[in-house]
């Protein structure tokens, strides 16, 4: 019985968990007069025999809207489920990085002269790693930073949970369009970038259907994963003296709002490189770094970090967003992107399963099976978008 390895541990299906989420959104199981859309799933994952394909089919007869409903329980079944991916669909790769034989250096050396350039992505720890110094590289913080976004100056706040109430996204969107003639500064070891290229970045961006200014609407429903202070902090950094002052969740949720519009602005450089014509004139491309992310399971599957807090890395919602366009019709996501691990350039995590040491001698997992499934999760519960054109 082939199960989901995350970190070394077995994920295990649970009737108690199954039925938990299945009553969080809104099922009822036993009722005479009315059956639930769940029902004939239940009875098949409650049986004691493994029927993986019977799972599938029963996920397929429900309507797509009910599927959206039920999201979470599906997601729960297509990472816990045993046998849901057969074997042959696992490929062990012994060196990712033998299809290639480069390094960053090498790679990021291929980009054409002019201010559309590369960009480079991954956990910021990670880009400061040894291998991935010395050669200039920007990374998308810079042009969002230039445009008032990253830095958080557009919604008034700081990363350390300081900031001000009732920033509307009228006014988010001028300090934003105001940037390209004002840009924010950039830190003294970054390389500045010219007018027109973080004209092109802010006008394309805000056009787009990754505008971030949309998050100041969005309700609190969708932002729980991206509360990444502390009520403690929250308070101490606003100079709140009570700590049941509402004001302190009001700034928690303001933060949240900041923090997922520089999610999405992250997601847009990305789908920037791939569309926008000034980048895809000179075959611009993005290197992501996966050291010092460990299991790549535990992205596939958006775990949060460890503890209490539901925040969500905002590398894993990029590398997770590079999957999902992998294979896109229109703007192919597997043309962009290169992927890295202890500065050599690897095989996608989800074209192989492989093992390869960080530049801190930490291991980097791909777990095909688990982005496998978050294949099979998507499949089953969401209707596909197109690519974010810019």
């Amino acid at each position: 019985m082939a199960r989901l390895n995350i970190g070394g541990a077995e994920l295990r299906f649970s009737m108690e968990e199954f039925d938990r989420l299945a009553r969080d959104a809104g099922a009822v199981f036993g009722n005479r007069v009315f059956t639930s859309e769940l029902q004939p799933l239940r009875d098949v994952v409650a049986g004691t025999a493994v029927r993986p394909r019977e799972v599938i089919q029963s996920i397929a007869r429900i309507s797509p809207e009910k599927r959206q409903k039920y999201r979470k329980v599906i997601d729960y079944i297509a990472f816990h489920y045993p046998d849901l991916i057969p074997g042959g669909d696992i490929e062990a790769v012994l060196d990712p990085a033998a299809d290639f034989g480069t390094t960053f250096a090498q790679e990021y050396a291929q980009m054409l002269p002019g201010d559309f350039m590369d960009l480079l992505y991954g956990a910021a720890l990670a880009r400061g790693g040894a291998p991935y110094v010395g050669q200039g590289a920007r990374i998308c913080d810079d042009l969002n930073n230039t445009a008032k976004i990253g830095n958080g100056a557009a919604f008034g706040r700081q990363w350390n949970g300081r900031g001000v109430l009732g920033t509307t996204a009228a006014r988010a969107e001028t300090v934003i369009q105001d940037s390209i003639a004002n840009p924010g500064v950039l830190a003294p070891h970054r390389p500045p970038i010219l007018q027109g290229t973080r004209q092109a970045h802010v006008t394309s961006l805000m056009a787009s259907r990754l505008n971030p200014v949309t998050a100041l609407e969005m309700d609190t429903a969708r932002l729980r994963k991206d509360r990444q202070v502390s009520a403690d902090r929250v308070q101490r950094m606003n100079e709140i003296d009570n700590p049941r002052d509402r004001r302190i969740e009001q700034h928690l949720w303001a933060h949240a709002r900041m923090v997922k519009s520089v999610r999405r602005a992250c997601k847009g450089g990305i789908a920037m490189v791939a569309s926008l014509s000034g980048y895809t004139a000179v075959n611009a491309k993005v290197h992501f770094v996966l050291d010092r992310l460990g299991d790549l399971g535990r992205v596939a599957m958006k775990q949060p970090l460890a503890g209490d807090s539901e925040f969500l890395a905002i590398t894993t919602s990029e590398l997770v967003f590079c999957h999902r366009y992998w294979k896109s019709t229109e703007f192919p996501l597997s043309n962009v992107v290169k992927f890295y691990v202890n500065g050599r350039r690897v095989t996608a995590p989800w074209d192989g399963d492989w093992r390869m040491n960080d530049y801190r001698g930490d291991p980097v997992v791909s777990n095909q099976e688990a982005w496998r499934r978050y294949e099979l999760a998507r499949g089953m519960r969401s209707v596909p978008k197109s690519f974010p054109r810019f």
